[in-house]
């Protein structure tokens, strides 16, 4: 019996599947390169992706795919605080519009024309309306029967000078109409033209090996050929200069240069020794800044 249960046991471990296909032998490193190494198809020294690495594992992720092998624990990563940059506001300039100086104002009309002369049947004179008096006057009517009569003028008194007519607003100073003109102008020119201190190539990438933030090279899972749900695309942005343009004004004994700065994104990636597939955060070019630095010496 004890040779019968060795040979059942024997037939068990080679027929029965492993958890992971053995198309490759357990001591491979799964590493595009060793840590401190650069994969040879990564050209650009900035570079922190590769999209066509040599001798990719496809078989092996394909395998760990299907079978859903991953590691759970991977799936909540957070992003390392390592190195990081301040994205600039999209702030329109808009160049400040001085008002315009008040114009002067013209004393309040205190003048009010002459009450509107009457005329009678007596002749072409215009007189005043003659005032009726009031209860508490002296001159009553029995007083103003007895007394002499009431002699009223039937002549206007000299008439008062005309309205002088509104005065023109001065006009602008020069120093307001220069102040005017170049406000103009500078809103015309940057509406029409726009410039990049820095260019940059922006590009969708599926990339199938990534720098991640520990300086590890890793496999990333990108498989567009074998279907579409095993694809993770990602947004790239190159410098294509090193240089900025000369749209900005540097300091004397100072030079402008571009750099390229990268930000974090969590990939799906196969795991360094090849047993199981795991979330990791790599790096990729996000956008290119200017930066002013004094020259040596």
């Amino acid at each position: 019996w004890s040779v019968v249960l060795w040979v059942w046991l024997w037939l068990v471990c080679v027929l029965l599947p492993t958890r992971v296909s053995a198309a490759y032998p357990t001591t491979t490193s799964f590493l595009p390169a060793l840590d401190g190494d650069t994969p040879d198809c990564v050209q650009d020294p900035r570079d922190t992706f590769c999209l066509k690495p040599k001798k990719y594992p496809k078989e092996r992720i394909v395998y760990l795919l299907e079978n859903k092998m991953y590691d759970l624990n991977s799936l909540l990563m957070d992003e390392s605080r390592d190195s990081y940059t301040f994205e600039a506001r999209n702030v329109q300039y808009q160049p400040m519009m001085i008002p315009r100086p008040p114009l002067p104002t013209t004393p309040p009309n205190l003048y009010q024309p002459p009450p509107a002369p009457l005329y009678d049947n007596e002749g072409p004179y215009p007189r005043y309306p003659k005032s009726t008096p009031s209860s508490s006057s002296p001159n009553t009517a029995t007083t103003s029967a007895a007394g002499p009569p009431h002699f009223v003028t039937r002549y206007l008194p000299p008439p008062h000078p005309p309205h002088p007519p509104p005065r023109a607003p001065p006009k602008p100073q020069p120093w307001w109409m220069k102040i005017m003109g170049n406000t103009r102008h500078r809103q015309r020119r940057q509406s029409l033209t726009t410039t990049d201190l820095c260019p940059y190539e922006p590009d969708y990438i599926m990339p199938r090996a990534a720098l991640n933030n520990r300086g590890t090279w890793m496999y990333v899972v990108n498989m567009e050929e074998v279907s579409s749900e095993f694809t993770q695309l990602v947004e790239s942005k190159k410098c294509i200069t090193d240089r900025c343009s000369g749209a900005c004004n540097v300091p004397l004994r100072s030079s402008a240069i571009c750099q390229q700065q990268y930000v974090q994104k969590k990939l799906m990636a196969l795991d360094t020794s090849g047993n199981a597939l795991a979330m990791d955060v790599f790096w990729f070019p996000s956008c290119c800044v200017c930066k002013i630095r004094p020259d040596d010496g």
